[in-house]
């Protein structure tokens, strides 16, 4: 693999983060506004942004999140 991709992007990262909690937003006002034939989409987009947060937590568990490490022990 090129070497780009071992290297730590913060701003990469961060991003990740805001996607996954605008998704996750997004999600819960969906379940909560959409009629019951739309809840198995809602469920299935919202259980895919709750996967994205423990991507995060697994990056940040193997040091590979971000250059900060107090960030990653938070």
């Amino acid at each position: 693999l090129p070497k780009k991709v071992f290297e730590i992007d913060d701003i990469k990262a961060w991003r990740s983060v805001l996607v996954s909690v605008v998704s996750y937003a997004l999600g819960i006002l969906i379940i909560a506004k959409a009629p019951w034939y739309l809840l198995p989409i809602a469920w299935a987009w919202t259980g895919t942004a709750v996967t994205g947060f423990f991507v995060i937590g697994h990056d940040c568990a193997h040091r590979s999140f971000s250059k900060n490490k107090l960030v990653e022990d938070i």
